[in-house]
């Protein structure tokens, strides 16, 4: 039986060149329990080929960049948890 879970996630959206971090980020990343991390292009995002928390996170970034930041953060309100279907693939 599913388990709901209650989350808050902050995203940012940042255009800058795309490099790696500096120092070794081990330890943070443990403490933090960060399994992995990658930068990913809008197009990445919107192929739809690994799972993605909101499942559309590709279209509001889309809206950001179409029309600038929202002027209060976006609520989503209850999204349920199930097959994510983006980029045609389940």
């Amino acid at each position: 039986m599913p388990v709901p879970v209650r989350q808050h996630e902050h995203i940012f959206l940042a255009y800058a060149p795309r490099r790696e971090p500096a120092g070794d980020l081990t330890a943070a990343h443990a403490e933090d329990r960060i399994e992995r991390w990658r930068w990913w292009s809008p197009a990445e995002l919107a192929a739809g080929h690994e799972p993605l928390w909101p499942p559309q996170l590709p279209d509001l970034l889309a809206e950001v960049r179409r029309a600038g930041a929202p002027a209060i953060p976006v609520d989503l309100g209850f999204v349920p948890n199930g097959p994510v279907v983006r980029g045609g693939t389940a």
